[in-house]
């Protein structure tokens, strides 16, 4: 499909059903990815996979892939606000979620902004919480 699809191509489904009409219902697909993410749980068990790789291949859902492609994102360096618009998440809170920096480099970053009076650093326990 080209970069801007028209208004017939955007109601046209990406991924359809058997029929090749139809586009896959949000269970279909739900299913589909379960089966497959238990399939791929076999084949390592087949082959004498670790036991914790099977066992997280069998609890995985679509939703490991939306983590997955937004950490990813975030890895990139994408924006949270960008983040958060893109996985439609309503909090900035919710979407730092998927942000997986080191402690030390969040604390190193946070440090960079900090509140002075008269060129002396004020301490964190100065101001009350709004």
């Amino acid at each position: 499909m080209p970069d801007t699809p028209s208004q017939l191509e955007a109601e046209t489904p990406v991924l359809r059903a058997l029929d090749g009409q139809r586009g896959l219902g949000h269970n279909q697909l739900y299913r589909l990815i379960r089966t497959t993410f238990q399939q791929a749980a076999q084949t390592l068990e087949d082959n004498g996979g670790a036991p914790e790789h099977i066992a997280a291949l069998n609890q995985a859902t679509p939703h490991w892939l939306r983590h997955t492609s937004i950490t990813h994102q975030a890895q990139s360096g994408i924006s949270l606000r960008h983040l958060a618009e893109s996985a439609r998440h309503a909090r900035l809170d919710t979407t730092s979620r998927y942000l997986h920096t080191e402690d030390n480099e969040w604390h190193r970053e946070q440090q960079r902004h900090r509140l002075t009076v008269s060129g002396h650093n004020l301490p964190q326990d100065s101001f009350e919480p709004l």
